[in-house]
């Protein structure tokens, strides 16, 4: 079995998804969360992808490992979210006391809001207490929310 194969099996039997984009000269895989973080499963799924190539003798690469968040501690978001989402040719999610801008081609950092006064000790990144943050996730968005995909900027 090739090791794309077995890379999706492992997939399949970890319930996540691996993403392949298969080269002339190499394999990139992505693993494609469903917007809650990184999961244990996640990290399961990637040792048995490093795995996997170990056992082919493939050579790894994981210097372009990342996930990036940005936190931008303001105490109103709604000055300045429409801006960053206008820089960043981005959308701005918001419910009440929180607000995410999310790049529509999922290539940059998402970028969320926060009131340092209303944090909580120790849990930076999660909403205050009574709030409810949703799993932004720009490839999913309706299309009515995406606007015209012919524009080039938005998939």
């Amino acid at each position: 079995m090739s090791s794309e194969a077995l890379i999706g099996q492992a997939a399949q039997e970890l319930n996540r998804h691996a993403d392949l984009d298969l080269r002339r000269t190499r394999v990139d895989v992505r693993l494609a969360g469903d917007g809650s973080g990184v999961t244990e499963q996640d990290v399961n799924l990637a040792r048995r992808i490093t795995d996997i190539a170990a056992a082919a003798d493939a050579e790894l690469e994981c210097a372009s490992l990342a996930r990036v968040e940005l936190a931008l501690d303001t105490p109103d978001w709604r000055p300045i979210g429409a801006f960053w989402a206008a820089v960043l040719n981005g959308e701005l999610v918001a419910d009440g006391d929180w607000a995410d801008v999310g790049d529509l081609n999922r290539v940059l950092p998402i970028i969320w809001f926060q009131d340092p006064a209303a944090r909580n000790p120790g849990s930076a990144g999660t909403p205050t207490s009574g709030s409810t943050r949703a799993n932004y996730n720009p490839g999913s968005m309706p299309p009515s929310r995406l606007g015209d995909s012919s524009s080039g900027a938005m998939t």
